[in-house]
């Protein structure tokens, strides 16, 4: 099995234990863009789950698939909000050692273009 397949039998096995929570880290790490896009739906469409954790670097995961973001630096909590919000500040982005995306931009484009 490639990398992406042992993470995605691995969750399997943690869903049939049917919690009410479930944590991930780096969920979808060994994906290509289009499982990831379908794995993680599937995973927010699961009605027996109260909440979906997971920890990633990746943001347009973050932007994509959460209500709420917190971003850490060594270990702190240097940011917690919407994720919009959050990833808005490139300071604040640069001071944890991540970069904008394409979909980071665009978003913020176009809630300038609203406000």
């Amino acid at each position: 099995l490639s990398f992406g397949q042992q993470k995605r039998v691995a969750i399997a096995s943690v869903l049939s234990m049917q919690g009410k929570i479930l944590l991930l880290d780096e969920p979808t790490a060994g994906q290509d863009y289009r499982s990831y896009i379908s794995f993680m739906e599937y995973l927010r469409s699961l009605p027996e789950l109260d909440a979906l954790l997971f920890i990633t670097h990746d943001l347009d995961l973050a932007l994509r698939f959460t209500q709420r973001v917190l971003l850490l630096k060594e270990g702190n909590v240097v940011a917690d909000g919407p994720p919009l919000e959050v990833l808005a500040d490139p300071a604040l982005l640069e001071s944890c050692n991540l970069r904008p995306t394409s979909l980071l931009h665009y978003l913020l484009s176009e809630r300038n273009a609203v406000a």
